[in-house]
């Protein structure tokens, strides 16, 4: 009886070790811990998910693949600008963009060129539906020149007779302002990576300075005085456009797309 027990215990180690050994080397069976072993094992496990958390956390996540974006629109602040602008995606739906815009116009009498070069900020393109925020920020420059022309009726000693002289004058003004613009605007069309906006603000200099010149020292029959008063004149005339403070009224048409 009690080789028959020994025979059936030397077949069941040796079948343990021969089926146990592949399975113990493959880690599906674990060798015992102590209750210590266990706890340091639990802790090492919640510290390596705090700080996996942590780093998700300190990673913010773009809301949209797109990495840049290009835009062509009007800027409507009188007088109107064509504009061009590049943006950058950042995190949580902000972007950044660098602006530029020209517009110039000649008639007879005056010539006008303005330029505008600025940043501009915005949110909520692709978190929102229908609504954006922006925000601009730069410096706008405008040149008038404003032909004039003055007639004189000079007597001629010798004959007695009249004659109508004819000056021709040009005032000359450059004004450099800072604008600050802030807006809401409307996503009208989006599909994929374009999309059609209009925006509703305001464009207010917040800093400006204007200088006026002309092309010629004396006109015959003014005085220096007359000249001086004549020149303050135009400056209030202008300064009376260029310091206000306009409705922004901007349309844009704006393509994302993907670098990286």
């Amino acid at each position: 009886m009690l080789n028959v027990f020994s025979r059936f215990f030397l077949l069941f180690a040796i079948g343990a070790f021969v089926f146990g050994s592949p399975l113990y080397a493959k880690g599906k069976i674990k060798p015992p811990h102590s209750s210590s072993e266990e706890d340091d094992e639990n802790a090492e496990q919640t510290e390596s998910k705090s700080k996996d958390t942590d780093k998700k956390k300190k990673k913010p996540k773009k809301l949209a693949t797109e990495d840049f974006g290009i835009s062509a629109g009007l800027m409507t602040f009188l007088p109107p600008y064509p504009s061009i602008q590049i943006n950058v995606v950042l995190p949580k739906d902000f972007q950044l963009g660098f602006e530029f815009g020209y517009v110039a116009f000649s008639s007879t009498e005056f010539s006008i060129k303005s330029s505008y070069m600025g940043i501009d900020f915005k949110y909520g393109m692709f978190s929102s539906d229908a609504i954006f925020y922006g925000l601009g920020l730069g410096t706008r420059k405008i040149n008038v020149d404003d032909s004039e022309e003055y007639r004189q009726i000079v007597p001629n000693e010798t004959t007695g007779a009249s004659t109508e002289q004819v000056s021709y004058v040009t005032w000359i003004s450059d004004i450099s302002q800072t604008l600050i613009m802030p807006r809401v605007g409307w996503k009208v069309y989006r599909k994929k990576g374009m999309s059609m906006t209009i925006s509703l603000g305001i464009a207010a200099p917040i800093g400006s300075r204007h200088d006026m010149t002309r092309d010629v020292e004396t006109i015959p029959g003014k005085s220096a005085a007359d000249l001086d008063g004549e020149k303050d004149q135009k400056i209030k005339d202008i300064d009376k456009y260029a310091t206000a403070t306009l409705p922004l009224l901007s349309f844009g048409f704006n393509y994302y797309f993907d670098v990286w």
